[in-house]
């Protein structure tokens, strides 16, 4: 009967100490895997100044430490929640991956990942701020080459002497003058003023 009750203590001392490191390997691995969630510190968000609407924006997402054990174990492709959406990213060895995004009129930039989020409201500019604008500058100086164009015609006609330059610039009743006048006196006149 002793040897039993030494066998049964023997297993119960075993069974004790056996969960006694059971426990403190799962809180080890618990805490452990608590310090290498990645957190708002971990992360910096680097948005571009200007965001136009309808076109593709690179948003840059950089760990402040390249060596991340969350890096280094998942091979630095990192899945992150952008807009509702999985997106996969790769980072480089210093830490540093982006991503493109088209944004709309107005739109948030949401982006989870563990403990780590970023929210900003940004200010999306339309491109027709842009294309109105210049498209209306391109019309007026258009029209405005147009315009002097006409006031200044210079035609040339071929003469049994050679080749001849007509002016017939347009006076302010609108009737043309005629004027014949030479090449030659054309360049010899240009010369003189640009002398």
């Amino acid at each position: 009967m002793n040897k039993l009750i030494v066998a049964i203590s023997f297993l119960f001392l075993s069974f004790v100490s056996l969960s006694k490191n059971l426990e403190e390997t799962t809180t080890k691995d618990i805490i452990s895997e608590a310090n290498s969630r990645v957190s708002n510190s971990a992360v910096t968000v680097k948005v571009p100044k200007y965001i136009f609407s309808g076109l593709n924006t690179n948003i840059d997402l950089v760990f402040n430490d390249p060596n991340n054990q969350k890096l280094i174990d998942n091979n630095y492709e990192l899945f992150f929640i952008i807009n509702g959406q999985d997106t996969k990213i790769h980072f480089d060895k210093s830490g540093v991956g982006s991503f493109s995004h088209t944004f709309n009129k107005s739109e948030d930039l949401r982006i989870y990942f563990e403990d780590f989020s970023y929210s900003a409201n940004l200010h999306i500019i339309s491109l027709w701020y842009i294309v109105v604008p210049v498209g209306l500058l391109v019309l007026f100086l258009g029209y405005k080459l147009f315009r002097t164009g006409k006031k200044n015609k210079v035609a040339v006609a071929p003469s049994a002497k050679g080749v001849e330059l007509l002016n017939i610039p347009v006076t302010e009743e609108g009737t043309p003058s005629e004027e014949k006048v030479k090449i030659k006196e054309v360049v010899e006149k240009e010369e003189e003023v640009f002398a």
